[in-house]
């Protein structure tokens, strides 16, 4: 394997690897492998035999196609999102986003992506809770004095 290509398998190794929230270890057990085989692929010390990338792509869901591409292709993908739903303002927002974000360190872009992470689950419980807090009462009859003194308290400013 050519220097450019093993180096660009090691990279995607790597990327996919982290992107699929998988330790070297994990990866090593799944594969039948020694832990370090991993790092020594994600560091291009060693080449991967073609049976075991074939496992690795399947384990990540990939194609071999997609090890082979350059390590920033996964980035063309950002191209395809559909912004004509978005209004101006998440446009604006996310195109100031990037703009921050190329120069952080890869240590607090991995910060960043936790954080986010954090706060779209965080969104998404909050969404779940108010679906449930929108729904009436089934376990006991509910009088229109419990609903008007429900809706005083949701109507409270100090609430």
């Amino acid at each position: 394997m050519s220097d450019n290509i093993k180096e660009t398998v090691a990279k995607n190794l790597l990327y996919y690897r982290k992107k699929n929230k998988i330790t070297q270890k994990e990866l090593a057990e799944k594969l039948g492998v020694k832990h370090n085989a991993i790092s020594s692929w994600e560091n291009g010390v060693n080449s991967i035999d073609i049976d075991t990338l074939f496992q690795i792509c399947k384990i990540f869901g990939i194609s071999v196609n997609d090890m082979y591409a350059s390590p920033f292709h996964q980035l063309s993908s950002l191209k395809n999102i559909d912004v004509s739903k978005f209004d101006t303002a998440k446009v604006v927002s996310l195109e100031n986003l990037f703009s921050t974000l190329k120069d952080l360190s890869i240590e607090n872009l991995n910060k960043v992506n936790i954080y986010v992470e954090n706060l779209l689950t965080n969104q998404q419980m909050e969404e779940a809770l108010t679906v449930q807090a929108a729904h009436g009462r089934t376990d006991i009859k509910v009088t229109d004095e419990m609903s008007q003194h429900d809706d005083d308290i949701m109507d409270d400013k100090n609430f």
